[in-house]
């Protein structure tokens, strides 16, 4: 599936379930499908505005090609922003995902042998998966600001003008906790 994003096609970085299962225990048998809504929205309203929607365009590109020509420097970035994405999706689909719509209303799943979460748990949980998001996304700003060479089609590499064109100078004004994603 695709989606349209300032005039132009993009997929999705994360393309099946074996693409979250390394940031979170997921199950096989899961559908992607219950998390394209979450991905495409992150790609469309996160990384696009933060990156730039050249660089996560040509990132999709590369994907959609097989990862052809290998470039090491998309791989490692493609992985740092599906940690983002998986992190989001749970966060943003946490009441979604054990629900169930019938003819009669909705209904929260609950197995036979499974159990409701502690209290608490729920609120940590969806804190957990909001902060690991945005740790993931000002990792992956830090990697390009480090090598924008490497990463040319990304957004961050471009402040001219700017009165701080640096997290870390922008930092020594203002407590940001040095958060990329902050400071833009």
């Amino acid at each position: 599936k695709r989606n349209l994003t300032n005039n132009r096609i993009m997929g999705n970085l994360i393309r099946n379930i074996s693409d979250i299962q390394p940031f979170i225990e997921v199950q096989s048998e899961v559908e992607i499908g219950e998390f394209l809504v979450f991905i495409e929205e992150f790609e469309r309203d996160t990384l696009a505005p933060l990156f730039g929607s050249d660089f996560i365009l040509a990132l999709n590109t590369y994907l959609g090609a097989g990862r052809t020509p290998i470039n090491e420097n998309y791989d490692r970035i493609i992985k740092i922003f599906q940690a983002a994405e998986a992190y989001y999706c749970y966060d943003a689909g946490f009441d979604l995902f054990n629900t169930t719509f019938t003819g009669k209303g909705m209904v929260r799943v609950a197995g036979q042998e499974q159990k409701d979460l502690f209290v608490g748990q729920e609120r940590r949980l969806r804190r957990f998966f909001k902060e690991r998001a945005a740790g993931a996304l000002d990792v992956a700003a830090r990697v390009i600001e480090a090598a924008p060479t490497s990463y040319p089609l990304a957004a961050l590499a471009r402040f001219e003008g700017v009165f701080c064109q640096r997290t870390l100078e922008f930092n020594a004004y203002y407590d940001i906790r040095n958060s990329r994603v902050l400071f833009l």
